[in-house]
């Protein structure tokens, strides 16, 4: 019959516009008696597509927005982090004996780590200030005994008969000790003057 053509799809231009059809023929008894076409201009397929772009384009922009403002806050909350670590270790260092309490040294991520080094270097200073501090004292109290030995020694010297050339060497001997009894006694004087600063009322 007159439908056994009936394409199953075409395209066609009608007036400037573009028409999809797709057509399938009926059949009774094996006889065609006919067809079902179905045609819909592209315009509303266009307009389908476009609004899937624009949900596609909304969705997107979105998720970047809030990815960019998860990262901004997580940057914030490190920088925060960061700086109470710097403001508890310049204050640890401004205190004399070198001791305090850093923020984050409980964390396990990598703020905490270097915490934790700041503390250990920050014990390690003060145990090398506090035995610096003792090395005045330590060595002015070390040093005497040898000192007065030679002391001793240089005006045992003297009581004896000595060339010219001996005479010269104990007398510079003697100069040396008494620059040494001089450097021992400031030491003293300054572990002192430390002691009764730190005791004083402020």
């Amino acid at each position: 019959g007159p439908y056994v053509g009936v394409p199953r799809y075409t395209l066609s231009l009608d007036h400037s516009h573009l028409y999809a059809r797709v057509g399938t023929p009926v059949s009774v008894a094996g006889e065609i008696i006919g067809a079902v076409v179905l045609q819909q201009g592209t315009d509303a397929i266009l307009s389908l597509t476009n609004e899937g772009l624009a949900r596609l384009i909304n969705l997107t922009l979105i998720a970047t927005i809030l990815v960019a403002a998860a990262l901004l806050g997580y940057a914030t909350w490190l920088s925060r982090r960061i700086g109470r670590l710097s403001v508890a270790a310049e204050a640890a260092l401004e205190n004399e004996s070198l001791q305090a309490a850093l923020p984050s040294a409980l964390a396990g991520d990598e703020i905490g780590d270097l915490s934790r080094s700041f503390s250990n270097v920050l014990k390690q200073l003060g145990e090398y200030n506090a035995y610096l501090r003792s090395l005045a004292s330590k060595l002015s109290h070390e040093l005497r005994t040898p000192l007065a030995i030679v002391t001793s020694s240089l005006e045992n010297l003297e009581h004896e008969t000595l060339s010219d050339e001996s005479v010269g060497y104990t007398k510079r001997a003697r100069e040396g000790a008494d620059r040494l009894r001089q450097i021992l006694n400031a030491m003293s004087e300054a572990s002192r003057v430390e002691e009764l600063m730190a005791n004083a009322e402020p």
